[in-house]
């Protein structure tokens, strides 16, 4: 069974981060979840809906 979307929740490390940008693993540990929701989303496991949702969560938080 597929991890839940909660699973691509941010860490604690990644929210207590400076205003100044990204470390790489940070941005290493995006772009993996990245690929794991749009796998999720192209077997099926969860709507385009919620792939979307969940896709701008993430992102908005690199923003």
């Amino acid at each position: 069974m597929a991890q839940p979307l909660s699973a691509f929740a941010p860490s604690e490390s990644s929210t207590s981060q400076a205003k100044g940008g990204l470390d790489p693993a940070q941005i290493s540990a995006l772009g993996v979840a990245l690929r794991e929701l749009d796998t999720l989303r192209q077997e099926g496991l969860i709507s385009e809906l919620e792939f979307e949702q969940k896709r701008r969560q993430l992102l908005d938080q690199v923003a």
